[in-house]
């Protein structure tokens, strides 16, 4: 089952080119975001983390836990 959702793209989160990716809100694809890059941190993705938690604060400033894992990332580097 685990090799299934390895192949399987269609766990990701839709491009911000993506028409359908605009009924997402905002605040709600930036938690989406933070808690992949939560996810990346505990595999040892630091790279990959930092460029969620990025996009994650773009998607909603406000919001403060991007900005902890974003600086997670950096420390992990």
């Amino acid at each position: 089952a685990l090799d299934a959702l390895k192949q399987d793209d269609s766990t990701s989160l839709p491009s911000t080119s993506d028409p359908d990716a605009a009924a997402v809100a905002p605040s709600l694809r930036s938690r989406l975001l933070s808690n992949r890059a939560a996810a990346q941190l505990e595999l040892g993705h630091a790279a990959e983390a930092e460029a969620d938690a990025a996009a994650a604060i773009e998607h909603d400033p406000s919001w403060h836990r991007p900005y902890v894992r974003l600086s997670m990332a950096h420390m992990a580097q």
